[in-house]
């Protein structure tokens, strides 16, 4: 019997080899992982696993880093839903800070944000060109800070023509530039 056993498990493990050596140059695999030698996530390759995406929604490909706290630190991939290609850093309260992306319409933007706010800072493409499918010619640089904002555009308004400004708003009010007829 142990014979058997043992020609078995050889024509296993030669099979084996045979399969894994015959497909030179792929692996396949659902998800890598990189673990500490005490089992806990370093880094993974695959779906995104965040609990908080409804299962209805297209799932994007991610590498992903973790940090101290074993939360996301880094992350490379495609967006969750719209499968755009992003990079994201969180700090150690696993808040995202940066942000590097392609909108939906394949325009660039690059966003910070401050411990108390989402978007302080904001470069790329701007407002109507963010969620939409179709690539637009609208950019901008946007600074805020409490509540307060700054913002110089350059946008193809909707009726095709082309606008320049700025616009700072603080607690004295807002003022424009050029500023703005009707007013």
């Amino acid at each position: 019997m142990v014979a058997v056993v043992a020609l078995c498990a050889g024509f296993l493990g030669a099979a084996s080899y045979e399969w894994v050596m015959g497909m030179p140059g792929t692996v396949r695999a659902n998800r890598f992982e990189v673990v500490s030698p005490g089992g806990r996530l370093l880094s993974f390759w695959g779906k995104d696993d965040d609990p908080s995406i409804p299962a209805s929604t297209p799932k994007g490909t991610l590498l992903v880093f973790m940090n101290a706290k074993g939360q996301r630190g880094a992350e490379f991939g495609s967006v969750t839903g719209n499968n755009g290609p992003t990079m994201n850093f969180y700090d150690r309260n696993h808040r995202q800070r940066v942000r590097l992306a392609l909108t939906q319409g394949d325009d660039p933007f690059l966003g910070f944000s401050s411990n108390e706010r989402d978007g302080s800072v904001f470069l790329g493409s701007l407002h109507d060109d963010l969620w939409t499918d179709k690539p637009g010619d609208s950019w901008g640089l946007e600074l805020r800070s409490g509540n307060v904002r700054a913002t110089l555009t350059a946008v193809e308004w909707f009726d095709g023509t082309n606008r320049a400004g700025v616009t700072v708003q603080d607690e004295r009010g807002v003022s424009v530039f050029p500023t703005q007829k009707n007013r």
